[in-house]
């Protein structure tokens, strides 16, 4: 039996139609997440509408949102977003509408600038320092069995990343090379902890496949 052909990367992680979807606390309108100049934002549409009626209310056009939460009051949303993948969470909000007719929609749907009061919403809950726990993270970290590393390794790495940071990756990168050991690093400039931005996505994934066509063999050939 021949085996079915495989996806295209494009096509398999392209964007949906749309995803996410959320009603809003009145139960009057439908909110949801939808590409926008090759990014993903917030859309809005009536209940009874169809998602061809629907109007992007944000306009990221660097790293797309990827979470937004209705407010108590149906006129209003917020979404979080960082910079480039570095997890400085901001909380950003504005008004959906000024008036609570559908027909308005189109007329008074607006961007969602940053709030007033430049809140930061915290990312991560840091425990205080603990030698012992400390300890045991070196000890499970990569960094400490690099020496144990033979076969060809693909790293990828964001530069904005807070928790893997850079420097560490750099530091297995070189080390491994001066080992001789077979090592692609792929770094993103305007990525953080995992890609996110399509075309970063798509290189990452590019990347992968090619790797293991190189140290594996190429499956495409074996199923043509």
């Amino acid at each position: 039996m021949t085996a079915p052909g495989l996806i295209e990367v494009e096509e398999l992680f392209a964007d949906p139609e749309f995803s996410g979807a959320s009603i809003s606390p009145d139960g009057t309108r439908l909110a949801c997440l939808a590409p926008w100049s090759g990014r993903t934002n917030v859309w809005v549409r009536g209940v009874d509408e169809e998602h061809a009626d629907a109007v992007c209310v944000t306009h990221d056009e660097r790293r797309g949102i990827r979470r937004y939460f209705w407010t108590d009051d149906p006129r209003w949303l917020l979404y979080l977003q960082d910079t480039d993948g570095n997890e400085d969470w901001l909380r950003r909000g504005g008004r959906l509408l000024r008036h609570l007719q559908p027909a308005e929609l189109h007329a008074h749907a607006a961007g969602v600038p940053a709030s007033a009061d430049g809140e930061q919403l915290p990312a991560l809950l840091r425990r205080p320092p603990d030698p012992e726990h400390e300890a045991d993270l070196l000890a499970r970290s990569p960094i400490t069995m690099v020496d144990r590393i033979r076969t060809p390794l693909l790293v990828v790495q964001g530069a904005n990343d807070v928790r893997v940071v850079k420097a560490e990756s750099d530091a297995i990168v070189e080390t491994l090379r001066a080992r001789g050991v077979a090592v692609e690093y792929l770094v993103a400039d305007d990525e953080g902890h995992g890609f996110q931005n399509p075309e970063n996505v798509m290189t990452m994934f590019r990347t992968v496949e090619r790797h293991f066509a190189e140290h594996l063999g190429d499956l495409r050939e074996e199923q043509r």
